[in-house]
Order: C-alpha cells, then structure tokens, then sequence
C-alpha cells in the first residue's frame, strides 16, 4: 500500500484544476498521504512489506523516517495554505483563477515529495527529485512579480545545471554495474556490486553526485539560490522548501554513500566533513545579517544541511568510530 502515498495528493492537483473545494480536497489529500505513511511505518517496524534488492518501488526504515516526516509537514502546510493564500490573493482581479493555480502546483510538489522515499532505483530517485524541483519552481514564481520571477529563475538555473551534473554520476554508477555483473538497478544492488566497480569510476561518479546534488541542498557556495527561491515562495511552500525538500535530496545523497566507502585515495569522510564546516561556518554568518523570516529559515536550511554532512563524515572517520 505505500506505494499509494502520492495518489491522494495527485488526485487532489487534478480536483483542483476543475473542481470547487480545493482547499479541504488538499487537506484531506494530505490526511490520506499521512496515514499510508503511517501504515508504511508501522509495516517497517514489525518487518512486514519490506522492500527486496530487486524491488524498484518500496518503503525501507531509512524510508519511512523521511516519509512520515514528508507527510506530516504536508498536512501542516496544507492546513495553513488556506487562510494564507486567501489572504494573499484577495486584492487580485481573479482570485479563483490564483488558487487554482496554486493548489494544482502545490499538490504535485506534495506528490512529488511523496514519491522520493518510495524510490528504490537510482534513475527513478532522480527522477522524482527534479520532479519536485520543476513544481516547487512555479511555486517560487508564484507571486509573479519581478523579485519571484528572478528567484525562479536563478533556481531552475542553478538546480537544473546541479541536476545535470548529478546525472552523470548515476549513468556512471549505473553503468559500472553492468560493468561488473549487472543485476537490478537498484540502491542495494548498487551497494552490493560497488567492491566490484572501477575505483576510478566511483571516485568521479561521486564528485558528479556531490556538486549536482550540492546545489540542489544548498551547500556552501553553490548556495546562493536558495535564499532568493525560499523568501519568494509562499509561506506553506517556503515550510516544505526549508523543512524538506533539501532533505529529501541528502537522503537520496545517503542511500548512495555506500557505495562510495573503501575507495582508496578518496577519503570520503574528509570530503563531507569540510564542506559541512564551512556551510555551517558560512550560514551562521550570514545568518546574524539578516532579519526577514523566510531568509532566516533559508540560511538556517543552509546550517542544517551542513551539519548533517559533518555528521555524515564524521560517522565515516576511523578516528571518531
């Protein structure tokens, strides 16, 4: 049943473009996306449903934890959606054509969201994280007024050229598999075959995913998207922005660290550890120079994606083991 979890907000982003009652459908989408993560959980912790190396869609521990954090913040921000945007579109010539618009756009990020920690296979991940990044754009743009659209622009830019470059290093990763045996394209499979894979292949497919993927969470200097994206966007988008899009996008990050450990010379907990010191470094500067809300949560977005790549290296270092 997991793999229903987008369904409900899918649906609701089709209601809202021809229905009336957008704004409860989106709750009750959300409720609905909450409770079969809920089931999902519930199925992971008494070993039920678990995902097999050959699945391709499915719902693991390091899953649900991201899945229930995903839909429970899209239950909030779908609650605080609607008096918000009410208020936002009142003085507009054609409020009712604004909240269509609006919830259409909200309710495919939300699906969007709710599809990455369902994804088993790398292409599939990918696929379902540029997905949010396309829907959370027009978000961003939302406002249409000449700030917006800049910010919009800036992050689909700067995202998608990240996107690109990320893709390189899962073709390569995917094509060292095959190299090395083939089986399922699949994290685990992934996993399993990484010992088997040119070091050098590895090594390259990891810098590709880092800085494609870098710019994507917002790690120091290719951050400077995402103040801009997160103080334009409305508020409950700037939630899901800040509280968990980047995260998604580190946990796609963390079901490949795997197959980037033991590779000779590349001294992987060196490289997350110093690019998670200065993005830390770097926001709690900034951080001190800015007093607008949404700037706020973006830089404290920039500190917190720092601290858990410290974290990531950290917890890879033989010293600290």
């Amino acid at each position: 049943m997991v793999w229903l979890m987008p369904i409900p907000a899918l649906l609701a982003a089709l209601w809202s473009r021809w229905l009336p009652g957008a704004r409860w459908v989106t709750v009750l989408a959300a409720l609905l996306g909450f409770a079969l993560a809920l089931v999902g959980a519930h199925d992971i912790l008494h070993g039920q449903n678990l995902p097999t190396p050959q699945s391709w869609i499915g719902l693991d521990a390091l899953g649900a934890v991201f899945a229930l954090l995903t839909a429970f913040l899209g239950v909030t921000a779908s609650l605080y959606s609607g008096p918000y945007i009410a208020h936002h579109l009142a003085h507009v010539t054609d409020p009712r054509a604004g909240l269509r618009r609006y919830y259409v756009y909200f309710n495919l990020f939300l699906a969007s969201l709710l599809a990455v920690p369902l994804m088993q296979q790398p292409a599939l991940a990918w696929v379902t994280v540029e997905l949010t990044t396309l829907f959370s754009i027009f978000l961003v743009g939302f406002d249409g007024s000449k700030p917006a659209l800049e910010a919009a622009w800036k992050y689909a830019v700067i995202t998608i050229m990240g996107a690109t470059v990320a893709a390189l290093g899962f073709f390569l990763l995917l094509w060292g598999l095959q190299r090395a045996g083939g089986g399922p394209q699949t994290f685990a499979a992934l996993v399993q075959a990484s010992p088997l894979m040119n070091p050098l292949l590895r090594k390259v497919a990891f810098a590709l995913i880092l800085f494609g993927f870098g710019s994507k969470i917002g790690l120091v200097p290719i951050h400077t998207w995402l103040p801009d994206a997160h103080s334009q966007a409305p508020t409950p988008v700037c939630a899901l922005l800040s509280g968990i899009e980047v995260s998604l996008i580190l946990y796609v990050v963390m079901r490949l660290l795997p197959v980037f450990i033991g590779i000779p010379g590349l001294h992987l907990e060196h490289w997350l550890s110093v690019i998670g010191l200065v993005s830390v470094g770097v926001a709690a500067f900034l951080l001190l120079q800015v007093h607008d809300y949404k700037r706020l949560f973006a830089y404290s977005t920039v500190e917190h994606m720092g601290i858990l790549m410290t974290a990531l290296g950290w917890a890879r270092s033989p010293r600290i083991r």
